[in-house]
């Protein structure tokens, strides 16, 4: 279908703003806000929301958290004009919890996400693509709230719908599954979700998990002694961000819970050059 320049421009705007946030690269939020005036003509409330979300999470990145949190509550204000779409409005409140997060407010992100978990579970089909993921993010959270049984008890049938639909949601919530394991120390059922991860990954866009997926493998091998084994992980994980042309340290330039915590320092350590790791 032919469409005209602007909606052309907006749209690519609005996908570079996501690439460059993820990349560290200053003033991201532009793009998404540009994109903004063209959507309000074309489009709901819903995607506009996601224009905000979008240049909230740049601003977040950008650590302007006064920015982020103006756009992020733009991004709730057009979420709540269209409460039937709850992706947008739920969404938006998971961001609101990610800058709480930021700001040490640990009771008001925990209050925001358990928000907007409700909202999710109130979706009539939870079989659809953003219901799995967002159960998948919740109950990661929930895991290393110190609840890794209450995670695993939601996260697991999230995996089995996810499983079913042709979308990159699947792999992010078997790489999700991987991570409520580790975090309570089930490394061999944490170990199969990551290799799974990686070998579900086809597309570019899902490159991410599979270099995410690596690093965490590498972790694995540190806590168990293969510092061999390690070393391969954390190479193909290196190797995985140069070609997505991404900072290594920018590898978990998102939501919180994807990255492990500072426990599991293998990753730092490798590319801080660690006697450990040289051959």
């Amino acid at each position: 279908m032919f469409m005209p320049n602007k909606g052309l421009n907006a749209l690519i705007r609005f996908g570079m703003s996501s690439v460059d946030a993820a990349k560290g690269i200053p003033g991201a939020s532009k793009g998404a806000l540009d994109a903004v005036p063209f959507f309000k003509k074309v489009s709901g409330p819903a995607v506009i929301s996601s224009c905000y979300c979008n240049a909230g999470f740049a601003e977040l990145q950008d650590g302007n958290l006064d920015n982020a949190k103006k756009y992020f509550e733009q991004a709730k204000a057009c979420g709540e004009e269209q409460l039937e779409e709850v992706e947008a409005y739920a969404t938006s409140l998971a961001m609101l919890a990610e800058l709480a997060d930021h700001e040490g407010d640990i009771t008001q992100a925990k209050a925001l996400r358990a928000q907007a978990f409700a909202l999710v579970q109130k979706m009539p089909d939870q079989t659809v693509v953003f219901a799995c993921q967002a159960t998948a993010i919740y109950a990661c959270y929930l895991a290393m709230e110190g609840n890794p049984t209450h995670a695993r008890e939601i996260i697991t049938p999230a995996v089995t719908n996810a499983s079913k639909q042709l979308s990159g949601r699947a792999v992010q919530c078997k790489y999700l599954a991987g991570m409520v394991e580790l975090i309570d120390g089930e490394f061999e059922k944490s170990r199969a979700y990551f290799v799974d991860t990686i070998e579900d990954c086809i597309s570019v866009a899902e490159l991410k998990y599979r270099a995410r997926s690596q690093r965490a493998l590498g972790e694995i091998s540190v806590v168990q002694g293969d510092l061999v084994g390690a070393k391969k992980h954390f190479d193909a994980t290196a190797e995985l961000c140069n070609t997505m042309g991404l900072p290594k340290h920018r590898l978990y330039s998102d939501l919180g819970c994807y990255a492990p915590n500072e426990t599991f320092d293998g990753w730092t350590l490798y590319q801080e050059g660690h006697a450990m790791f040289r051959t």
